[in-house]
Order: C-alpha cells, then sequence, then structure tokens
C-alpha cells in the first residue's frame, strides 16, 4: 500500500511538472509557477515578462543597470506595466523604465500617471515634453504632436515635432515662420507659390517628412509632368529636368526646350547628346555626332554613331573591364 502511494504521488508530481503547473530551476534559480507568469511585450527573440515577485527580459530577472534612480534594485512587479515605444518603455509606481539592447534604466518624470510615448524619440505627461531624458521647457504636452523621427528623414529633416507655439528638431525650438505653407500637387510635389518643394511623404497635412525646397525651379513654370521622347517621365519648369522619383534637379547645361529623351538613359537636345548619370547629373557625351547618334542594345557598347562606338556615355575602351554603369 506504501509503496503504491508513494508510486501515485510520484506520478502526480511529472503531470504537474508536464502540464505546466510546477516548474523545476537549474541550480541557483528561484522556483515560480509558471500560472502567475504575465507576458508583457514581445518581439522577436526580445520578451519581457513578470510574475508575482519578478520583472523578466528573455527569462532571466532584470535590475537597473545604467546610473540614475533605482540603480541597481528590481523594479516593482505588481504595478510594472509596458507604456509603448516597441518595448522600450515600462514603468512601476514609481519610476519609467527604458530598455535598450544594453541597458535597462530608470527615470523620473513629473506624473507618472499620465506618462505616454508619441514618437521614436519623444515621450510626455500632463506636465511636461520629454526628447531622450530632457524635459522640453517651452513645449505644451496638451498640443505636442511628432511628425516624425530624425532617425527616418535624416538630413530631410527641417523640423520633427510641434505643438502650438514652435516646432522642434530634437530638443531644439525651429521658428515657426521658416516652415512654408504649402500647396499639395502630387504625392512627390508641393509649392508654396514661389519656390517647389520636394515631399517625402504623402501625408503632407502632418509633414510626415518636412518638405525640401528645390533651389533653382520656377514655380509659376513648373509641371508635374514633361513631354520627352513621346513619354511623361519627368517633372520640369521652363529650365530644368527634375527626376519624379527621386525628385531631385538633373543637374547639366542642356537645352530643356529642345531635349529629346532617346534610350538607353541618352538624350540630346539642338546642339549635343548626353548620358543621364544618377538620375541627377545629364552629362554630355564629347564627340558624339548629334544626326548619327543611335542606342545600340549589345553586351559590350550601348551607344555608336558613324565615327565612334560609346559605352555609359563615353568612348569605348575595349581594355577596360569594369561593365557597371549607372
Amino acid at each position: 500500500m506504501i509503496l503504491a502511494q508513494k508510486i501515485v504521488l510520484v506520478l502526480a508530481v511529472l503531470a504537474a511538472a508536464y502540464f505546466g503547473f510546477l516548474h523545476f530551476s537549474q541550480p541557483g534559480q528561484e522556483i515560480r509557477e509558471a500560472s502567475e507568469t504575465i507576458l508583457l511585450y514581445e518581439d522577436g527573440d526580445f520578451k519581457v515578462t513578470k510574475d508575482s515577485r519578478h520583472v523578466y527580459i528573455n527569462g532571466e530577472i532584470i535590475k537597473v543597470d545604467n546610473a540614475g534612480p533605482n540603480y541597481g534594485n528590481e523594479p516593482d512587479a505588481a504595478t510594472f506595466v509596458y507604456v509603448g515605444g516597441n518595448g522600450e518603455y515600462f514603468k512601476d509606481k514609481d519610476f519609467v523604465y527604458h530598455t535598450t539592447w544594453q541597458y535597462f534604466s530608470g527615470r523620473e518624470v513629473a506624473d507618472l500617471e499620465s506618462f505616454e510615448v508619441v514618437g521614436e524619440e519623444y515621450t510626455k505627461d500632463a506636465v511636461h515634453v520629454y526628447w531622450g531624458r530632457e524635459p522640453l521647457l517651452e513645449a505644451d504636452p496638451a498640443t505636442f504632436v511628432v511628425f516624425d523621427s530624425v532617425r527616418s528623414c535624416g538630413q530631410h529633416c527641417t523640423y520633427s515635432a510641434g505643438d502650438k507655439n514652435h516646432k522642434y528638431l530634437q530638443n531644439q525650438v525651429v521658428q515657426a515662420d521658416s516652415v512654408p505653407s504649402l500647396q499639395k500637387l502630387d504625392d512627390t510635389f508641393a509649392t508654396d507659390g514661389t519656390f517647389v518643394y520636394a515631399v517625402y511623404s504623402p501625408t503632407l497635412d502632418l509633414y510626415a517628412n518636412p518638405p525640401v525646397k528645390l533651389e533653382g525651379i520656377d514655380a509659376k513654370t513648373f509641371k508635374l509632368r514633361c513631354l520627352l521622347g513621346g513619354l511623361y517621365e519627368f517633372a520640369c519648369d521652363s529650365s530644368h529636368l527634375i527626376s519624379p522619383g527621386l525628385a531631385v534637379v538633373v543637374k547639366g547645361n542642356y537645352d530643356l526646350a529642345s531635349l529629346q529623351k532617346l534610350e538607353g538613359g541618352y538624350f540630346k537636345d539642338k546642339q549635343y547628346v548626353y548620358r543621364l548619370h544618377h538620375s541627377n547629373a545629364m552629362d554630355r557625351v564629347e564627340g558624339a555626332d548629334l544626326d548619327t547618334f543611335t542606342f545600340v542594345n549589345d553586351d559590350s557598347i550601348d551607344a555608336q554613331d558613324k565615327n565612334q562606338v560609346y559605352f555609359c556615355g563615353i568612348l569605348f575602351d575595349p581594355n577596360n573591364s569594369a561593365r557597371a554603369c549607372y
């Protein structure tokens, strides 16, 4: 009878372990019940969970490991919750916590209850807007919105956020009168009546990627599509071509009024033949005969005239093995 009771007890323990009611720890680890574990955030190999006593990142008990509030201590598991920012921001009853691939740091904010993430680089509460840890003292939290992250739009950004009083680039105030009032022409271009701007997002109303002025382009003669060689492939004004996909001005001394599009990236006007490189530079094909120049679909050359053969806008050199052409 005693042996049978022992067998039943062992079987019960094994069943409990199998179905997840008990977890056996490794040496040096605490034993915890799986039924208490709560998933807070998961993205690929990154997982944040908690139970009644601890918070875990990828199964390891987490402590604040960067200088700042609560350094060296664990967050309060009972009140620890996910706030936002693609797994970056959490909070408990005392602090806000920021996670990176390297650190788990604590920080104090003015109003913990209202704290929220409003962009990759900005957070706010009822009292302040924050850029990283730094409060933006001039910002109005009630009207503050993020247009886009500088991480996304890089050098094109002239500002990345704003409120009723100011616009901001990271933590710097940008003068409001430096931001143009624009009319959207399509998903690539906009105008203020005097200048033409490249718009790097269709959501112009929010300036998701702030517009960039196209220097030298005349808004009064600007056209979204200009006819060249039977195809409407470029925007233009009276003197310049603009590549619509990249919204960049095509540089060169070409005559737009007589410019014709050939094949293979070649163009000609009333005087010269050109090769378009990298969608933004119209380079003259030196020595090309205007009347007989033509595109050739060949492995080694791509154009010829009555006198010469060419590859990528230059005289073909059979000793040059480099075949890249843009």
